[in-house]
C-alpha cells in the first residue's frame, strides 16, 4: 500500500499575474520552479525549532521514549495533554512505567525530577505552551501538518514548468497534499485560474481545489479511473509516466550488482551452484496482470494452479541439497527461517523494471532465483491453507474504484478466505519477493540499503512469522495479528 500522494497543480493567468505569483510563491531548486512554502505561509518564529521528536531524559529509548516538549508542557500545566483529535483518552506522564520506576507520583514530584535531571524539558515545554498561545500549535511539525498539509522536505517534483502565462507542477508528497498552500495561493492571487488535484490511493485520500475569477471551490472526488488519469496522464500505456513505462511496460534490464559483504560470499556461491538446473516458470502471457484482459489473467492463473504442485516438488529437491525438508511442521518453519535469512537475498536480481511482475524477460540465466522466490511463496501459501482450511488460492479481482490499472497485485494469485475477512486477499507472492529484495539490499558491503522491509526479527523468522500472521487472520483475530505485525514494521540494518 502506497503512502505517497500524487499532486498536480495547473495555473493560468496573464503575464503580470503569473509573474506576481512566481515572485511570491516560487523558488528555484534543482533547476525547477518549486513551491516555496515559507514564502506562501511563513512558519511563525515562535514555533520554529520546536520538535516533538526531542526525547526527555525521563523516558528510555524505543517504546519507553517520551517527548521532552510534551513532558515539559504536562508538568507546567499539571494536567495531561489533550490527544490529537480528542478521540483517545489522554495519557499522563504519571502513568508511564519509567515515571513510576523513579518514584514520580504527582506533578510536584515530576517538576522536582525535571528541575534536577532534565531542565531542558521544562524550558522546551514553556516554549511549546507559548507557541500554542500565539499560533494554536505546539510544534513546528504540527504547523506543517495543520497549516500546510505536508512537509516540503518530503516532496519530490516530477515537473515544475513556469511559462509566461502558466505554471504546471507534478509532484509527490508524503501521506497527504499541501491543501493549505493551495488555499493560500488562491486567496492571494484571485485573478489566476487554478486547478489543484491530489490523490493518495492507499487511504482513498483525494482533494480538488479550483479557483476562477476569485471563486474557490473544494471537494473530495471519488477515486475513479478518470481522476487517476488526471493525476497520471492519459491513462493508457502511452500516457503513463515515464517511470511506469520503464518499470512495468518495457522489458526489464539487469543492473550491475554491487559488491556483497565478504561474509556472504560463500553462501552466494553455494546458492548459484545449486540454481544451475532449476526449472523455469513460463506462464502463457507475459506482462503485468493488472494491464491484461481478464481472459488472459485467468489463463495465467489456471496455469499457476496446474503448475503449483510440480513447482513445490522442484523446490523440495532444491532445498534438500541444503538439508531442508519440506513438510507442514514447525521443524520446516524453523529450517525455512534459517534458509531464507541466509540465502534468499541472493535470489533477487537488480534491474531497471520488474521481470518478477512481468516475466519479461523470462526467469532464466541470471534470473533463475526468481523461480525459487515464487515457489517459496507457493509452499508458504500451501502451508497456510493446511493450517487454515478456510483459505484457498484465488485470483485477486477486488474491483475497488481506481485500482484496476494502478495496483500491481490486481489479477495475480493470492490467498483468499471462504468467508469475508479483513486481511484477505493476501498477496504472499509479493510479500516473499519483498523480503528477498530487502535481504539483498542489506547484503552489500559499501552500498547503503535503498529498500527495507520489516524488522531484523522478521527477516530472521520470515516463514514462522508470516504463517503465524495468516493463521490469526484466518481466524478473524485481526487485532492480535495486526498488533504482532506492527512490531515487525521497524526497518532493520544488518550492517
Amino acid at each position: 500500500m502506497t503512502n505517497y500522494c500524487q499532486n498536480r497543480l495547473t495555473i493560468n493567468g496573464s503575464p503580470g499575474e503569473i509573474e506576481a505569483f512566481a515572485q511570491s510563491c516560487l523558488s528555484v531548486h534543482d533547476d525547477l520552479f518549486q513551491l516555496d512554502f515559507e514564502k506562501i505561509l511563513p512558519t511563525p518564529t515562535v514555533v520554529k525549532g520546536l520538535y516533538r521528536s526531542v526525547e526527555s531524559r525521563l523516558g528510555g529509548p524505543g517504546r519507553l521514549a517520551l517527548s521532552a516538549g510534551e513532558v515539559g508542557m504536562e508538568a507546567l500545566r499539571r494536567a495531561p495533554l489533550a490527544p490529537v483529535g480528542g478521540s483517545v483518552k489522554p495519557f499522563s506522564v504519571l502513568d508511564h512505567e519509567r515515571a513510576k520506576a523513579v518514584g514520580i507520583k504527582s506533578y510536584d514530584d515530576l517538576c522536582v525530577w525535571l528541575r534536577n535531571n532534565d531542565p531542558a524539558a521544562l524550558e522546551l515545554g514553556r516554549r511549546c505552551l507559548a507557541a500554542q498561545d500565539a499560533c494554536g500549535v505546539c510544534f513546528e511539525g504540527d504547523w506543517m501538518a495543520v497549516k500546510w498539509g505536508c512537509a516540503p522536505e518530503r516532496i519530490e517534483y516530477e515537473q515544475a514548468d513556469l511559462r509566461e502565462t502558466s505554471y504546471v507542477a507534478n509532484f509527490v508528497s508524503a501521506w497527504s497534499a499541501p491543501e493549505g498552500i493551495s488555499r493560500e495561493i488562491a486567496r492571494r492571487h484571485p485573478g489566476l485560474t487554478i486547478r489543484f488535484a491530489a490523490l493518495e490511493e492507499g487511504n482513498d485520500y483525494t482533494f480538488l481545489l479550483t479557483s476562477e475569477n476569485g471563486v474557490v471551490n473544494e471537494e473530495r472526488p471519488a477515486v475513479s479511473d478518470e481522476f487517476i488519469d488526471e493525476l497520471e496522464g492519459a491513462g493508457e500505456v502511452a500516457g503513463r509516466s515515464e517511470l511506469e513505462k520503464s518499470y512495468y511496460w518495457q522489458s526489464a534490464v539487469l543492473e550491475p550488482q554491487p559488491m556483497r559483504h565478504i561474509r556472504h560470499w560463500w553462501s552466494e556461491a553455494r546458492l548459484k551452484r545449486a540454481l544451475a538446473q532449476y526449472p523455469v516458470y513460463r506462464p502463457p502471457h507475459q506482462g503485468i496482470e493488472m494491464d491484461m484482459s481478464e481472459a488472459q489473467a485467468r489463463e495465467n492463473f489456471a496455469f499457476f494452479l496446474a503448475q503449483k504442485a510440480g513447482r513445490v516438488e522442484g523446490l523440495a529437491r532444491f532445498l534438500a541439497s541444503f538439508g531442508v525438508s519440506l513438510d507442514f511442521t514447525d521443524t520446516t518453519k524453523g529450517a525455512l527461517d534459517e534458509w531464507i535469512a541466509t540465502y534468499a537475498g541472493f535470489l533477487y536480481v537488480r534491474e531497471e523494471g520488474s521481470s518478477f511482475m512481468t516475466h519479461d524477460p523470462e526467469w532464466d540465466g541470471a534470473r533463475l532465483g526468481l523461480n525459487v522466490i515464487l515457489d517459496l511463496a507457493i509452499f508458504l501459501g500451501n502451508f497456510a491453507i493446511h493450517e487454515s482450511p478456510g483459505l484457498r488460492w484465488d485470483m485477486d479481482t477486488v474491483m475497488q474504484s481506481g485500482r484496476t490499472r494502478t495496483d500491481h497485485r490486481f489479477q495475480r494469485p493470492v490467498l483468499a478466505a471462504a468467508a469475508p475477512l479483513l486481511a484477505f486477499p493476501h498477496d504472499i507472492v509479493d510479500e516473499t519477493h519483498q523480503i528477498c529484495h530487502s535481504l539483498c539490499e542489506h547484503s552489500y558491503m559499501w552500498k547503503r540499503a535503498m529498500f527495507q522491509y520489516g524488522s531484523r526479527d522478521l527477516a530472521r523468522n520470515f516463514a514462522t512469522k508470516t504463517l503465524r500472521h495468516l493463521y490469526l487472520c484466518a481466524r478473524d483475530d485481526f487485532e492480535t495479528a495486526n498488533s504482532e505485525r506492527a512490531k515487525e514494521t521497524y526497518f532493520f540494518d544488518q550492517s
